[in-house]
């Protein structure tokens, strides 16, 4: 399947402090191939176009149209500020900022995929993985909720027998989406992304959806969840924010019940990681202190809170601190699993 075969109603995506990540199929519907030379021109009001020009143009088209920080700032976006793409006669992008998302008609009346579920904005689905591609969110979140069913027949038991699955981070569903395909389990997604939750709640109905605070209670009461799992959260959080979590966790399992919770380790850092200051930094904060580094980043500065930022864990600070809370039966290395990160996998005592 391809972003195109979906017809979508409008082409979106979210602007970053430095980057306005455009959707493939705008590109390609505009006639842009890539490495094309682009010029992004501001127009004020938050709205710029996109033009082929002369070869020595410092843009191309290859799907993240790059800013200095001052021409964003004159096109007049703020970051995380969702746009609206629209292909010009003459072969021309105009992007100008959404003024109401969710009264959009790419949010009130989504395409659907081929099993018939519907789709969300491209800005939505940027907004967790950084790549507007409606063709990744549909693939990618098939295969991990294959992989959660697999790892949950893994440890002897079958998902087609829970009655209730959480899923922590849940952003817009594209994990979640999938496992209806396993299992008539009842499925609650949380996240502390309003927007996506308001999305999930209006489109999938049939679940239930909350929106996540900073810290515990989630309104679910104790022993009652079958599976929860956290995909990309405590990669990104601090080791207060951690702890309460790991403890609101283990409260709503119930005895018996799966944690599949994603970290970072050494084996990421060598595996995924460019920068070889970086990964000299990150390892040896690992080994120095106590197996666990939080870093602040700028990727998203001015969107998230201080809380929020890019956290690593070595495997042995895993079986001794989330230990606490959970037994560790395995653990699944970066790649090989739901995403490039590694996986632990856990079961609540009892």
């Amino acid at each position: 399947m391809k972003d195109s075969d979906l017809k979508p109603v409008a082409f979106s995506s979210s602007a970053r402090p430095k980057e306005v990540p455009v959707p493939e199929s705008v590109l390609k519907e505009a006639g842009f191939a890539p490495g094309d030379p682009v010029a992004a021109i501001p127009l004020g009001n938050g709205e710029f176009v996109f033009a082929k020009v002369k070869p020595d143009t410092e843009f191309a088209a290859h799907g993240n149209v790059k800013f200095g920080p001052a021409q964003l700032e004159k096109a007049g976006l703020t970051p995380g500020q969702p746009l609206k793409f629209t292909v010009l006669p003459t072969g021309a992008v105009r992007a100008a900022p959404l003024e109401d998302p969710r009264a959009d008609e790419s949010f009130q009346n989504p395409p659907r995929d081929a099993l018939d579920r519907p789709v969300p904005p491209a800005w939505l689905i940027q907004a967790f993985t950084n790549v507007p591609s409606v063709e990744k969110h549909i693939r990618n979140g098939d295969r991990q909720a294959d992989l959660i069913a697999q790892t949950v027949s893994d440890l002897g038991k079958d998902i087609a027998d829970f009655d209730s699955i959480l899923d922590f981070g849940c952003g817009v569903g594209r994990v979640l989406r999938g496992l209806p395909r396993h299992t008539k389990a009842k499925l609650i997604g949380c996240d502390l992304h309003e927007d996506a939750i308001a999305w999930l709640s209006q489109h999938m109905p049939e679940h239930r959806f909350l929106i996540g605070t900073e810290y515990p209670p989630v309104d679910i009461p104790d022993d009652s969840v079958d599976l929860m799992y956290a995909i990309s959260v405590l990669t990104h959080l601090d080791e207060d924010h951690q702890i309460k979590w790991l403890e609101e966790w283990a409260r709503v399992l119930k005895p018996g019940g799966v944690a599949i919770v994603t970290f970072r380790n050494e084996e990421f850092l060598e595996a995924f990681v460019r920068s070889q200051e970086m990964v000299e930094r990150v390892t040896k904060g690992l080994m120095n202190d106590g197996g666990f580094v939080f870093e602040s980043h700028q990727r998203w500065q001015g969107v998230f809170s201080e809380f929020y930022a890019d956290a690593y864990h070595t495997k042995d600070y895993i079986r001794r601190v989330w230990g606490r809370y959970f037994e560790v039966r395995d653990f699944k290395d970066p790649g090989t699993f739901i995403t490039r990160q590694n996986a632990a996998i856990m079961v609540k005592p009892g």
